[in-house]
């Protein structure tokens, strides 16, 4: 089992857990600020005029390729953490 207090590792909160929708910004911090240190946002380039509402939102989150993360799940901190997000062409 490992250790959940290791300096090397970073413990998932509920807020990481449900990022969808929400701004990609807030989610990059959110993810940086918990001590992950490989942090990547990928714009999907995929909104058009009627869907510019979700300009700037959460599409995914991967954690080493993995979308499927939960509460107290324990990740090294530099694991590959991709946020994919929509936004205009």
């Amino acid at each position: 089992m490992k250790n959940v207090g290791s300096s090397n590792e970073v413990v998932i909160t509920e807020a990481m857990e449900y990022c969808s929708e929400k701004n990609y910004n807030a989610i990059v911090a959110l993810f940086k600020g918990a001590g992950f240190t490989n942090v990547t946002a990928i714009p999907l380039n995929d909104l058009n005029m009627f869907t510019m509402k979700n300009n700037g939102k959460v599409d995914s989150v991967s954690i080493n390729g993995d979308e499927e993360f939960e509460e107290g799940d324990i990740f090294p901190k530099n694991s590959h953490v991709t946020i994919t997000y929509h936004c205009g062409r």
